[in-house]
C-alpha cells in the first residue's frame, strides 16, 4: 500500500520491476527497479551527508531526471525536497534556500555562477554536470561508494515531504509544505479523476519547481505507469515526443496551447495516442481551446488549484 512518497518506488518495483518508469528520450529509460534502486543509493549518500528527517534537501536544475532520484532517496529518510525555481533573480534564490534552511544543494552545472553571488548556509552542493573548477563533487562523484540498501524509517503521513515556493506576488515567497497525506491524496484523487493506469504513458515538459511540473510526474509513477521527462518546454520536439512514444497524457498551461497552432506541420503529426489534455494555471480564451481541442482530438480537462492545495482543487 502506498502511504508516503516512499512507498511509490517501493511498491511498483515489487509489483512491476521491469516496467518502466522514467524515460528520457534518446538518453537513458529507469525501471521500477532501477528507479528505486538509484533512489536507495541517493538516500545512503544523503545520509553519509548528515541528511535525516525534516532535513531540507534543496534542488536548483532544469527539468533532469536525477531530480527524483533526489526526491524519492530523500522521501526514504524523511527528509524534505525543496525545488527552486530557476528563473528566479540570485538574490530570490538565496532567500528561499537560506530560509527553507537546506542543508545540501543539487545544482545544475549552467547555475554554478549564480552560487557564486549567494551567501548561503548550505552544508553541502553537488553538481549535476560539469563542476569546473567549484570543487564541488558532480552527481556521479558523489554517489559513488554508497550502497544501494533501502533505508525504511518510520514517517508519520503528517510529516512534510516537499516544499515549494510560491511566487510571493504580495511580499517574499512563501514555503508551502506539502505533507505525505497531502500529497497520496491528491494522488489518489488524481488517478481518478484523470484516467491513469498502469499502461498509461505520461509526457512531462512543465518545470518540476512548479506542483503542476512535479506532482504530474509523481501522479504518473503513482499510478504505476511511464513518463517521458523533457528538459525544456520545445514545441517541436514535444509534438514529435507525443507521436513516437504514444503519448496517452500530458498537462499544458494555456499559453502552450495557444503555440502549437504555429508548429510548421504540425497537422501531420500523429496524436492519435492522446486520451487526455490537462490545462490549467492560467486562463484561457474559447479559441484557443476550441482550436487546440480539433488539434488533439483528445479529451480536455481543466484543473484550478494552488501550490497550497497539492495542485488541483478541481
Amino acid at each position: 500500500m502506498i502511504n508516503t512518497l516512499a512507498d511509490i518506488t517501493r511498491t511498483h518495483r515489487a509489483e512491476r520491476p521491469d516496467e518502466i518508469a522514467l524515460r528520457v528520450p534518446h538518453k537513458r529509460d529507469w525501471t521500477f527497479a532501477q528507479l528505486d534502486t538509484d533512489a536507495c543509493i541517493c538516500a545512503n549518500a544523503l545520509r553519509n551527508a548528515g541528511i535525516s528527517e525534516g532535513g531540507r534537501i534543496a534542488f536548483l536544475a532544469r527539468n533532469e531526471p536525477e531530480f527524483f532520484l533526489y526526491l524519492y532517496g530523500g522521501a526514504k529518510l524523511g527528509a524534505v525536497s525543496v525545488a527552486v525555481n530557476w528563473r528566479l533573480t540570485h538574490p530570490e534564490m538565496e532567500y528561499i534556500l537560506n530560509h527553507s534552511e537546506a542543508e545540501i544543494l543539487l545544482v545544475g552545472e549552467e547555475y554554478l555562477g549564480h552560487l557564486k553571488q549567494m551567501n548561503l548556509n548550505l552544508n553541502q552542493v553537488v553538481v549535476l554536470g560539469d563542476s569546473g573548477d567549484s570543487g564541488y563533487p558532480t552527481w556521479d562523484q558523489w554517489l559513488s561508494g554508497h550502497g544501494s540498501e533501502d533505508i525504511v524509517v518510520d514517517i508519520d503521513t503528517e510529516d512534510t515531504c516537499f516544499q515549494l515556493y510560491t511566487s510571493g506576488t504580495t511580499g517574499l515567497p512563501k514555503g508551502v509544505e506539502t505533507t505525505h497525506a497531502n500529497l497520496i491524496t491528491m494522488m489518489s484523487q488524481g488517478q481518478k479523476a484523470r484516467s491513469f493506469s498502469t499502461t498509461s504513458i505520461s509526457l512531462a515538459c512543465m518545470p518540476l519547481f512548479h506542483i503542476s511540473g512535479s506532482a504530474w510526474v509523481v501522479l504518473s509513477q503513482y499510478s504505476g505507469c511511464r513518463s517521458v521527462l523533457l528538459r525544456d518546454v520545445d514545441l517541436d520536439n514535444i509534438t514529435r515526443v507525443i507521436e513516437t512514444e504514444r503519448v496517452t497524457h500530458c498537462i499544458f498551461v494555456p499559453a502552450i496551447l495557444q503555440r502549437f497552432a504555429t508548429v510548421p506541420g504540425i497537422e501531420d503529426i500523429d496524436f492519435s495516442s492522446l486520451q487526455i489534455v490537462c490545462y490549467g494555471a492560467s486562463p484561457v480564451t474559447e479559441e484557443v481551446l476550441v482550436t487546440a481541442m480539433r488539434l488533439f482530438n483528445a479529451d480536455f480537462s481543466q484543473g484550478y488549484g494552488l501550490t497550497e492545495t497539492t495542485g488541483g482543487v478541481t
